[in-house]
């Protein structure tokens, strides 16, 4: 964020990255055992976001709550595995096969992300030294 300036378009590139990694991953179908390495080490730069996440999270509330907010965040995320299991097992329920469910629910999640992530509210170079009321 150093070199950007901003945590926004950071967040926004890296979910861009992540996106690209997975359609990636659906569309090839034949992997030699060092593509396929390749390309995990590339999806793994990629989710490099969830860093700036919780960065951006930390940073949107004040000192007394900083510290709840920093531990909830991630554990919102992953509980809402629950909604897009649901989303997917949908989808497969109305006889879209499983590869279109999962590309489907895919473009959903990711679509939500890059709408919250560009309408968060930037962070970088806030003051922190206030307390929530």
């Amino acid at each position: 964020s150093q070199i950007f300036k901003t945590r926004r378009k950071v967040m926004l590139l890296f979910l861009s990255l992540s996106m690209f990694s997975f359609v990636w991953f659906y569309l090839i179908k034949d992997y030699t055992p060092m593509q396929y390495y390749i390309f995990f080490i590339w999806l793994g730069i990629s989710v490099g976001f969830w860093a700036v996440m919780v960065t951006i999270a930390a940073e949107s509330f004040g000192t007394n709550l900083r510290s709840t907010v920093t531990t909830t965040v991630p554990n919102f995320v992953r509980g809402a595995l629950v909604v897009i299991t649901i989303l997917y097992k949908a989808f497969q329920s109305m006889g879209i096969a499983k590869m279109e469910a999962v590309l489907i629910t895919g473009v959903i999640v990711a679509g939500i992300s890059l709408i919250m992530a560009y309408r968060t509210e930037e962070t970088y170079g806030k003051d922190l030294e206030y307390i929530e009321i």
